[in-house]
């Protein structure tokens, strides 16, 4: 479903048969693409709903990935497959391949998340702790960090300058710029399921729970809990600050996409000034 961000519907994707676990647009808003437990992903024309593409898998597509320029898509999951679609080509379908054992698979366990870096790079991540970085013209992995724990999250931040793992109940902060660097990392008291960095001042970060339904905000250096918001009835397991760094958004179990004010009471949007 795409609403705008007042929460107006604008449409609805249907064709989907199972559960959808990852949903993307290309930089222009002009494609969509989905990942579903049917054993598909999906290619969406945004601008009137239909379905361009079906990409048949032979196992639940945890997740996808598409190019800014909305030309190609990345599918993973189950299968432990890292597949490359040309969308000019469909039928042409490129693996890709770690370079170190030379086998079909990309992980040795269910691929959790995908992220396109530039055009010649993406990155992926598995269950299996391993997260590995790309080339799209070789086709292969070209450096990799393992976690200390299974992988529950990956994803960018504070506007693609920071990419965020979380492993059991610690957050890696790694820099976007340099692969397997990490710029900080927090070890927090509960299970963290997401997290976004502050993209202007990058001094804080928002953190849905999967133990709780409440959403934290805690300081970057330091971890200390700074603010608490409550009112979700399930756990958190999406968060995402705006470009602007005025408000954050959380997506619940109990059905509701949340919008947050980072200074209640000033005015912003449909927010008014008290």
């Amino acid at each position: 479903m795409l609403r705008d961000w007042t929460g107006d519907w604008i449409g609805t994707f249907i064709g989907h048969k199972g559960a959808v676990w990852c949903a993307r647009l290309c930089h222009d808003t002009s494609v969509a693409v989905t990942a579903s437990a049917d054993f598909s992903a999906k290619i969406w024309d945004t601008m009137n709903g239909t379905c361009m593409h079906t990409l048949q898998h032979q196992h639940i597509v945890r997740s996808v990935a598409i190019s800014p320029d909305g030309s190609h898509v990345l599918t993973g999951g189950n299968e432990r497959l890292l597949r490359l679609y040309d969308l000019e080509d469909i039928d042409n379908v490129h693996l890709l391949v770690d370079s170190e054992d030379g086998k079909n698979e990309a992980h040795s366990s269910t691929i959790k998340s995908i992220l396109w870096q530039d055009a010649a790079h993406a990155i992926s991540a598995s269950e299996d702790g391993h997260i590995k970085w790309w080339d799209l013209s070789t086709k292969k992995s070209f450096t990799s960090f393992q976690l200390n724990e299974p992988l529950s999250y990956l994803e960018w931040s504070a506007n693609h300058t920071l990419i965020v793992a979380i492993a059991g109940n610690t957050i890696f902060f790694f820099d976007a710029a340099s692969p397997t660097n990490i710029v900080k990392q927090h070890t927090l008291p509960h299970k963290p399921s997401c997290a976004s960095v502050h993209p202007l001042t990058r001094d804080r970060f928002v953190v849905g729970s999967a133990d709780d339904t409440w959403v934290r905000i805690y300081d970057f250096e330091s971890a200390t809990e700074i603010d608490c918001f409550k009112g979700h009835h399930g756990s958190v397991h999406a968060v995402e600050y705006s470009p602007d760094g005025e408000y954050f958004a959380s997506g619940s179990e109990d059905g509701t996409i949340r919008l947050w004010q980072n200074t209640p009471g000033r005015a912003y949007g449909l927010w008014r000034s008290t």
